[in-house]
């Protein structure tokens, strides 16, 4: 994905855990169509690596598994999936809920991972930090924002959430073709972009403002002071 090859050519360790996410959406999924005790477990774990790769996506693992909970999959009736998916959710929770706390509890003020207080995390989300609505079907070298254009240091940021239209055409086949026992992942595509636009709609990493001083709201807004999307 083009977001994940961005994150390695900026060298961003998010780029790392690509894979893990991959890992646990498929667990999940192969969960749900064979509610197992093996698959339990395996969903859990999948879930379990994604969090100790990566908390971007651990918590875009934890969407994925939310949504799956609250959907039909066609032959598998709902309440048998959910159970599983409860069992390993709760195996899952119980694991990384430790190690949140452990990781919460070592970061003080001043390093690293802390170098941005509230108030900056607020402004980054409103700015650089959001997916711009059209760059999900922009090809070539189309950048939202153009670090070449408003970077001061002159560095070599690659902001790139392109999905590719040969990935859009295809779901697009697919979700035509085979309608049943997908709604999990057309609503969970919909609303990962939904929540990748951040609190108010984006262009070219400023919010988009419509008249004098109107921006368009998006649903983040309501989710920002939560744990985990707050930071």
């Amino acid at each position: 994905a083009p977001v994940l090859l961005s994150g390695v050519h900026n060298g961003t360790s998010e780029a790392m855990v690509g894979g893990w996410l991959a890992l646990s959406a498929l667990a999940t999924l192969k969960l749900v169509a064979n509610p197992t005790r093996r698959g339990v477990v395996g969903a859990a774990m999948a879930l379990f690596l994604c969090c100790l790769g990566g908390w971007y996506a651990g918590l875009c693992a934890w969407i994925f598994w939310v949504i799956c909970l609250g959907s039909s999959h066609g032959a598998v009736p709902w309440r048998k999936s959910a159970k599983a998916l409860l069992l390993s959710g709760s195996l899952a929770f119980a694991v990384c809920a430790p190690l949140a706390l452990s990781m919460t509890r070592a970061v003080d003020e001043g390093q690293v991972v802390q170098i941005k207080d509230q108030r900056e995390l607020n402004t980054v989300r409103r700015t650089t930090g959001p997916a711009d609505w059209r760059g999900w079907g922009m090809p070539g070298d189309w950048r939202s924002p153009d670090f070449r254009e408003i970077s001061k240091y002159d560095e070599a940021f690659v902001h790139s959430h392109y999905l590719g239209w040969t990935l859009i055409l295809g779901a697009g086949w697919v979700l035509l073709r085979r309608r049943r026992g997908l709604g999990s992942l057309a609503i969970a595509g919909g609303f990962g972009a939904i929540l990748a636009m951040g609190p108010v709609l984006v262009r070219d990493g400023q919010p988009w403002v419509l008249g004098e001083d109107k921006v368009v709201p998006m649903p983040y807004f309501w989710l920002e002071e939560l744990p985990g999307f707050e930071s």
